[in-house]
Order: C-alpha cells, then structure tokens, then sequence
C-alpha cells in the first residue's frame, strides 16, 4: 500500500510518494505509519525566490557547478511537480540581490562534537537557519563539515575528491539538506491503527 503525499509547500523531489514506513502486526491491529501528517520546523516560503550564495572558495570549481545544478533541480521540481513555486536562483554579485531578500549560503566550517569540543565525524552537513520569521526560512546556511569522515572510524573524509562519486557528492548533499529546508528532519508522524 502506498499514499501519495500531496503536503501543500513541501517539494516531493526527493519522495514522491511515501510509503508506509512501517508494518506491525499486532493480532487484532495492524499499525503502519503513513505519511507526513504535518511538517514542521523551518520551512522555506512558497511562491518565493531563494538567492543562492555560493562561498567564494569553491567559484571555478566543479563544487561550484554541482551546487548549482542541485539549484537548478530543485527549482525545476518546484516550478513543475509541486505547487510550492520556490525558486533558488544561484547569485553572481550581491549587487543582484534586493534588499531583504531570501538567502540561502553554502559553505563550509569544521564541525565540533559539543560534548567533547573535538571534531564530529559524523555529520557531513547541516543547514542552520540564519533568519526566520515565525516557521518561514528567510535566511540559512548550508554548511558541509570538513571535518567529516567517509567511516568515521578511519581518516578518510566523506568529501575525498580520490573517491568514486566525489563529481557529484556535492549536488547530491546540497539536495538532501535544501529537502531540510522543508521542515522533513522534524515531522510529526502521525501512527493509525486500523482493525484487521
């Protein structure tokens, strides 16, 4: 059984349809959770243009180039698949961005464990709202961690240009922490129990 989720300001480029996530039988219940009863946390705001900032380090750089094609693909599913209408529009010049407007940074940082203040291994990206007014994202951070590690048991990093899908790491975790923007990390799920 699978229900198409229609959540009104969420893209569903990453899920298109969200699948019972799991399947309990429990004589005489069977509880399966289903999709999304509600998103919350920040959320980027329908209808509205996100000027991108791409950190100067990685202008020229195949970084760059994935970056904005994870842009482009998210604006392209808004604009097409979803009634969100949320464009991200990759910026050349600061000159080119309204006062005001909604921003989205990417960049990079190391990032600490906050109980052991050493390197956290574990997380290879996050994005950090800058500015909101209520729910709505108006301004946030995507930040790749450099700190962090392919097996966080070894030294080699997740972001290793020497590896099988370096060309296309950077697109892909753009994408998956944009689809945070949406408020998916922190959702309420809501459980049903239906009779057999």
């Amino acid at each position: 059984m699978s229900l198409k989720c229609l959540r009104r300001g969420a893209s569903l480029f990453l899920i298109r349809f969200c699948q019972p996530l799991v399947f309990l039988l429990a004589a005489p219940f069977l509880i399966h959770a289903q999709c999304p009863e509600e998103l919350v946390g920040p959320s980027f705001a329908e209808g509205e243009i996100y000027y991108v900032d791409i950190d100067v380090r990685y202008h020229g750089t195949t970084i760059e180039s994935q970056i904005r094609q994870a842009a482009s693909e998210w604006t392209y599913e808004n604009t097409h698949h979803n009634t969100s209408n949320v464009r991200f529009q990759v910026i050349e010049s600061w000159n080119d961005v309204p006062a005001g407007a909604n921003v989205l940074h990417v960049s990079e940082r190391a990032f600490t464990d906050p109980n052991s203040g050493g390197a956290n291994p574990y997380t290879y990206a996050s994005i950090v709202p800058v500015r909101r007014v209520g729910t709505t994202l108006r301004e946030a951070t995507i930040f790749f961690n450099t700190n962090s590690r392919a097996d966080p048991l070894h030294s080699d990093p997740y972001f290793n240009p020497n590896a099988a899908g370096y060309d296309s790491i950077y697109n892909k975790v753009t994408k998956h922490e944009i689809g945070t923007g949406w408020g998916w990390i922190i959702r309420r799920i809501k459980l049903r129990a239906a009779a057999l």
